[in-house]
């Protein structure tokens, strides 16, 4: 039982050390990124679509179709339909679901 407590502490151990680590080395990687709005939507063409002659087709794939929207917009329906079928656990965890974590760890 002795041994077994040293191998549990030891783990215990290894694990904070590690999550240590890491989260300083993510502090340290990301503590001067700044987010740009201006960058954050593409506002390029993400896809050309040409016809059989090689003309480019207007129109096809441009991000004109894009827009961003608020969330009040979309309606409630929508909103409890893609939460469902993404994370049926949404509104009892406080972003992270820890046994999710762990079943997809497993």
């Amino acid at each position: 039982m002795k041994i077994f407590r040293k191998i549990l502490w030891l783990t215990i151990l290894c694990v904070l050390l590690l999550a240590t680590f890491a989260f300083g080395y993510y502090y340290a990687v990301t503590k001067n990124t700044a987010l740009h709005p201006e960058k954050l939507l593409f506002n390029e063409k993400s896809v050309i679509i040409y016809d059989g002659t090689g003309k480019e087709i207007h129109g096809a794939g441009y991000s004109v179709f894009k827009q961003a929207t608020k969330i009040e917009d979309i309606p409630l329906y929508v909103r409890q339909a893609f939460i469902d079928t993404e994370d049926k656990r949404f509104y009892q965890h406080h972003g992270f679901d820890y046994k999710r974590i762990v079943g997809a760890s497993i």
